[in-house]
């Protein structure tokens, strides 16, 4: 791969950004997100990551374990869920 030439133009940062930062809703209207909703979601992309993890390596522990770690997963205080729930309810 050739390296552009120094004369390229190169988009500002602000302008980047604000592309990374905006999303289209269903109105086609464009709602920008803050740093801390984007922060947010990086952990829920993380959570992702760790629950991938867990379903891959699954058929390295035994049926009883398996229930032992679903069990663990539910008594997890706040879990998956119960954070989602709030969520849903403006909370």
């Amino acid at each position: 791969m050739a390296a552009l030439p120094l004369s390229t133009p190169t988009p500002a940062w602000s302008a980047v950004f604000s592309f990374l930062l905006s999303f289209s809703n269903t109105k086609g209207t464009s709602m920008t997100a803050t740093g801390e909703l984007i922060r947010m979601m990086n952990y829920v992309d993380d959570i992702a990551a760790t629950l991938r993890r867990i379903n891959a390596s699954l058929y390295l522990i035994n049926p009883e374990e398996k229930r032992r770690l679903a069990e663990y997963m539910r008594k997890s205080d706040p879990n998956f869920i119960s954070v989602v729930d709030k969520l849903d309810k403006g909370e």
